[in-house]
């Protein structure tokens, strides 16, 4: 899978589109970050919650969070394997 996509990019890549691609996927890893902190918050002890949630703000609803997490990781498992299946047949 890497090396198609590392084909696709030596294809098309120029030097604006190389540094947009270097860009995209910076931000994407700046904001895994604080969606990991935020998702790891429930399994951390009270005492460190607690300092963690005065951070990121009291008034927030960390539920909103989870919920939306658990939906985005279904619906990208589902096609995923759908590309998989489609993959295999193709």
């Amino acid at each position: 899978f890497i090396s198609r996509i590392l084909v696709l990019f030596r294809q098309l890549a120029t030097s604006v589109s190389s540094d947009l691609f270097v860009l995209v996927l910076a931000e994407v890893m700046a904001v895994y970050f604080p969606a990991c902190v935020i998702l790891l918050r429930i399994w951390l002890p009270e005492a460190y919650r607690g300092e963690l949630s005065s951070v990121l703000g009291e008034d927030v609803d960390f539920s909103a969070f989870h919920r939306h997490f658990d939906f985005v990781f279904l619906l990208s498992s589902t096609l995923s394997a759908i590309a998989i299946v489609l993959n295999i047949l193709f």
